[in-house]
C-alpha cells in the first residue's frame, strides 16, 4: 500500500480557517494596507492618510468633468480601496534633510514634487512588496483621466471626511491642522475592497467675511494674498507653515529652498 506524504504547505492549508484562506487568496485586507504604509509615510513627513471607497470620490465629482477615476478589470468596482495621502508642516524638515543628503533632488524642475513621488513610491515598495496600486498625483496629470486630467483631490478630501472644502476660498480645512495641509496623492488599490465606515461630513469653519480677504489684501504679491486667506481662519494657528516653507509652497523658488537647506 502506498502512502501519500503531505507537504508542510499542504498540511497548513488543510488546517487553515476558511476566512484566513480567503484572505491570503485575495491579498491583504484594507486595514493591513493602511497600517503597513503609515510608519514609512510618517518617517518621510506624510503624516496624514485617509482611506475611502472609490465611489465616494467619483460621486463627488461633477458629471462631465472627466475627473472620475475609472475602475479596472478585476477591481472591486466602486468599493475599491483608495488612500489619500497628505502632509502638515511636519514634511518640511524631512524634505530639507533629503535635499541635503541627495543633491540630485535640486537638479529636477520641482524638487518637492520629486521628493513626494520618490518617497511615496518607495514606501509602497518597501511596505507592500509585490503589491501594485495606481498613483494619482495632485501635481501631475493622469492619462487615465479626461478633462483637465487632474484628480479632484480637494473633493476627495471632503468625500473621505478628511477635510472640508470651502467653495469660495478654495481651502481644505482639517479639524486639527486647519488650512495648513497639502494634499499629495491618491493611491488606488484595485484588488482590495474598502469596508470601513463613512465619516460624518465636516462643516465649514470659515467666517463669511474670510472669502473677501484675498481681494482686500494690500500685498502686490498674489501668493501673499492666499496666505492672508489661510491666516484669516486662525492668525496664530499652531500648525501654520514656517516662513521658508510657506514661501516655497507658493513660489517654488529654488533660492528660497537653498536658503532653508543652509539653515539646517
Amino acid at each position: 500500500m502506498s502512502v501519500s506524504v503531505l507537504s508542510p504547505q499542504t498540511i497548513h492549508t488543510l488546517h487553515m480557517p476558511v476566512d484566513l484562506e480567503l484572505k491570503f487568496a485575495n491579498g491583504p485586507e484594507w486595514p493591513d494596507i493602511v497600517n503597513s504604509l503609515k510608519p514609512g509615510l510618517h518617517r518621510r513627513g506624510f503624516d496624514i492618510s485617509e482611506p475611502l471607497c472609490l465611489d465616494w470620490y467619483n460621486e463627488s465629482v461633477p458629471e462631465g468633468s472627466g475627473a472620475s477615476i475609472p475602475t479596472t478589470r478585476g477591481s472591486r468596482g466602486g468599493e475599491t480601496l483608495v488612500i489619500l495621502i497628505a502632509n502638515s508642516k511636519n514634511m518640511w524638515p524631512s524634505f530639507l534633510q533629503a535635499c541635503k543628503t541627495d543633491s540630485s533632488l535640486l537638479a529636477v524642475a520641482d524638487p518637492l514634487d520629486g521628493y513626494v513621488e520618490h518617497s511615496i513610491q518607495s514606501t509602497i515598495h518597501s511596505s507592500l512588496p509585490g503589491h501594485k496600486c495606481r498613483y494619482f498625483w495632485s501635481h501631475r496629470q493622469s492619462n487615465e483621466l479626461s478633462g483637465s486630467r487632474y484628480v479632484a483631490i480637494q473633493r476627495m478630501a471632503q468625500a473621505a471626511g478628511l477635510a472640508y472644502m470651502d467653495p469660495n476660498s478654495h481651502l481644505c480645512l482639517h479639524p486639527k491642522f486647519g488650512p495648513w495641509i497639502a494634499l499629495r496623492c491618491a493611491l488606488v488599490f484595485d484588488g482590495t475592497q474598502y469596508t470601513g465606515p463613512r465619516k460624518t461630513p465636516l462643516v465649514n469653519r470659515l467666517s463669511p467675511s474670510t472669502e473677501q480677504i484675498c481681494t482686500k489684501s494690500k500685498s502686490c504679491k498674489r501668493w501673499l494674498k492666499w496666505v492672508a486667506v489661510r491666516d484669516a481662519l486662525c492668525p496664530c494657528h499652531p500648525w501654520r507653515y514656517g516662513d521658508d516653507q510657506l514661501e516655497y509652497h507658493y513660489t517654488k523658488n529654488k533660492a528660497v529652498l537653498e536658503r532653508a537647506i543652509s539653515r539646517q
